[in-house]
């Protein structure tokens, strides 16, 4: 029997029933021979291999009987190749049965297979690596002479002599805390969080990644999750990541709501940005315009952030390393985005302090309100509120009613999250309450 208890994309947890034992899953199988014993102090709660009459037997059956478990082949040949085979054997296995990946896996690339969907690791790469001299860690292998007396607390490493046996079992334990640690990462829903730190310690493994990001999207996006950690920005490759992507490409259908004037503001560390301080007085500023104007947030890694927008998923869930530095494809995408949107307005009033923002369209016209580097400056709110007034006083733009209003933001975030065109079945509706707690009536009650 083989349950799924918890999913993060196509990383999954659960537990994997062979004969009378049960395991979680991802799991490591041990090697039980004489050459190997299963520690029944580590390896009891493991499934294990042993050898009989020259056949490898899987808690004693073979594998070929075992309908739980969809046994695949090593991942050979390059990044590229590597990302495909992973893929396809991921979708070969199908979800009601386990993949096991033979002689793949060696504690650092375990959150990254995982990632893609393995579930189940042998540990002849374990044994491979003491072989060799080396001690596996989550940050990748380290050789015997490299190696201090200080440098592991693990039960092996404090009792035994260094050797070859002191070596295999303190990677069996290594691949035990790590396989612990993508568990608990797939239980709250950040499992890419960890693998965009574990890639980081291999070139290999970071182009792995980066070929399963940009060539196997649909793969993912059919697995994604809408609920759970959200998203954590640690590097450039936050910015491909599924659910960045995802996000990027319901925006390409976007329809802004009815404002003339487009306010570029930017993020804040809390997140819905309405409950942070600064959007807060903002807002003290853009509300005595809500009839003309439409607030667009500008933040990385998800490029844009129109208004109404913010508490859906993921820039309600999203967390990043604010420096004030943006790298060139950051901009890059920003301005891609912006471009999309922007000649869709009369009017854009710039109030962020990215000065690629403000040299990137020469041809819009656009106020820069931000005038000392600091948007919640009292001169800089001074200046968003002048430049508002200036717009509609001098193009005489005339605010909408507010349950037009109303319905135009409430429109946006229906088809948003359930797929454009789809706003007509609300058309006819009345919307009431403030937002983002609106309510839907048809008239007759």
């Amino acid at each position: 029997m083989f349950e799924i208890a918890k999913r993060d994309g196509a990383a999954r947890i659960g537990r994997l029933a062979i004969g009378e034992r049960s395991f979680q899953i991802p799991a490591l199988i041990f090697f039980d021979t004489p050459r190997f014993p299963v520690d029944k102090t580590t390896g009891a709660s493991q499934p294990f291999i042993e050898v009989k009459d020259g056949r490898p037997l899987l808690e004693g059956k073979p594998l070929s009987e075992l309908e739980e478990i969809y046994s695949g082949r090593k991942i050979t040949g390059d990044p590229s190749e590597k990302a495909s085979s992973l893929v396809n054997q991921r979708n070969e296995a199908g979800f009601s049965r386990a993949l096991y990946l033979p002689g793949t896996g060696a504690v650092l690339d375990y959150a990254l297979l995982c990632y893609v969907g393995a579930d189940l690791f042998d540990a002849s790469l374990l044994i491979l690596y003491a072989r060799r001299g080396y001690y596996l860690t989550e940050y990748g292998p380290v050789p015997e002479e490299n190696w201090g007396e200080d440098r592991c607390q693990c039960p092996a490493c404090l009792s035994m002599e260094p050797g070859f046996e002191r070596r295999w079992r303190h990677n069996y334990l290594a691949a035990l805390r790590e396989l612990a640690a993508v568990r608990e990462f797939i239980r709250k829903g950040r499992l890419r969080h960890l693998v965009e730190m574990r890639v980081r310690a291999n070139p290999e493994f970071l182009a792995l990644l980066r070929h399963l990001d940009r060539e196997h999207f649909s793969f993912f996006e059919r697995r994604l999750s809408f609920v759970g950690g959200g998203v954590v920005g640690i590097s450039e490759d936050t910015l491909h990541s599924p659910e960045v992507r995802h996000y990027r490409e319901r925006l390409r259908d976007y329809r802004k709501p009815v404002g003339e004037i487009a306010v570029l503001l930017p993020c804040s560390a809390r997140k819905p940005y309405s409950l942070s301080r600064s959007h807060r007085m903002f807002r003290m500023v853009t509300e005595r315009f809500a009839g003309i104007v439409h607030e667009v947030i500008v933040t990385s890694p998800l490029g844009i952030v129109p208004r109404e927008l913010e508490n859906f998923y993921p820039p309600a869930n999203y967390d990043i390393s604010v420096t004030g530095e943006w790298s060139g494809e950051e901009k890059e995408m920003v301005i891609g985005m912006l471009g999309e949107i922007l000649p869709h307005y009369s009017s854009v009033v710039n109030h962020t302090p990215y000065d690629f923002v403000k040299e990137a369209f020469p041809d819009i016209e656009m106020k820069n309100t931000v005038v000392d580097g600091r948007p919640t400056s009292n001169s800089s709110l001074r200046a968003l509120e002048n430049a508002l007034k200036e717009i509609s006083e001098e193009k005489s733009v005339s605010p909408i009613s507010p349950q037009e209003r109303k319905k135009a933001t409430f429109r946006n975030m229906w088809e948003f999250q359930f797929g454009d065109g789809t706003g007509i079945l609300i058309k006819d509706l009345k919307v009431s309450g403030r937002f983002p707690f609106f309510k839907l009536f048809d008239g007759k009650t």
